[in-house]
């Protein structure tokens, strides 16, 4: 863990006076005459600063670990997401069944379609609530849901209706 210094100025009585010495060749040495020190300041030196550099990488790999655990984070966060908006919201979609006999004949129920889901379901814990979107040449009836496996099932009604067209909603079986 970085252990902070506290700096403190340098203070003299004199602080920008110099001696200056001809050292001749046109050449000449400054020597710092501040006077009398008032204050003994943090020493600027390469002990002082690596410290200082010790402490900004350690914050940086802080910075960098805890970014990597968001990110992470993130990834299980967006997964249950997933799961749940499958689990609650499920999939929807528009079904068309046809009926190719005449009343009180209907095809749909010897020969129901088949139904593929998006999602593929864990268990069979699932529900599918059927709504009637639109029917032509009869009357609806019931509509069945039977055959139900893991990726799919079958949809069938057993009105007169020539065609009916069923707006499903699928919820669960993702636990």
């Amino acid at each position: 863990m970085y252990l902070k210094t506290y700096h403190i100025n340098h203070v003299t009585q004199y602080p920008y006076r110099v001696k200056d010495h001809d050292d001749g060749g046109g050449y000449h040495t400054h020597t710092p005459a501040e006077g009398d020190i008032k204050r003994q300041g943090t020493p600027n030196n390469a002990q002082s600063r690596n410290a200082m550099e010790a402490g900004i990488e350690d914050a940086h790999v802080a910075v960098s670990l805890l970014g990597l655990d968001y990110y992470r984070m993130r990834r299980i966060y967006d997964a249950h997401n997933a799961l749940m908006d499958s689990e609650v919201l499920g999939e929807t979609k528009d079904v068309t069944l046809t009926n190719k006999d005449t009343f009180p004949f209907n095809t749909t129920l010897t020969t129901a379609v088949s139904v593929a889901l998006q999602k593929n379901r864990k268990n069979l814990f699932y529900t599918v609530e059927a709504s009637l979107k639109s029917k032509t040449g009869g009357e609806v009836g019931e509509i069945r849901v039977t055959d139900k496996t893991l990726n799919g099932f079958k949809l069938s009604f057993d009105g007169s209706a020539k065609t009916v067209v069923v707006t499903i909603r699928v919820k669960g079986g993702m636990t």
